[in-house]
């Protein structure tokens, strides 16, 4: 070898260490952030189903009682994940609006979020 080659080789393998190390970094950044998400999506939708079935049972009361607004009461309910869904009625042309907010728990550092679901009753 060439007295002028002396150390290339060396420094082309800690170059090539450093490429494949920055690479596999990012690798794990990827990795990491889609697990994230993946928690995430999976919280949205279970408690996207407990919505749905919180909705459905709160128009029971409405039905069982010849559509009286009078049977509609505010309550909770736990939620996934420690979340607590919370649920009022206000009365409106037809029936009465249920607003169910969902207190997510603070670990998640989530904003709470509500939905309005109409129930018809007199």
């Amino acid at each position: 070898m060439p007295l002028d080659r002396c150390g290339v080789t060396t420094v082309e393998a800690l170059l090539g260490l450093l490429l494949f190390t920055v690479g596999l970094a990012g690798a794990s950044v990827t990795a990491v952030s889609s697990l994230r998400a993946l928690r995430g999506s999976r919280y949205e939708s279970r408690l996207g189903w407990l919505l749905q079935e919180v909705a459905v049972t709160l128009r029971g009361p409405a039905r069982w009682t010849s559509g009286e607004c009078a049977a509609l009461h505010a309550g909770s309910r736990d939620g996934p994940d420690g979340a607590r869904l919370i649920w009022s009625f206000a009365a409106g042309p037809g029936g009465a609006e249920a607003l169910i907010t969902v207190s997510p728990p603070p670990a998640t550092r989530r904003a709470p979020d509500s939905v309005r679901v109409f129930v018809a009753c007199r």
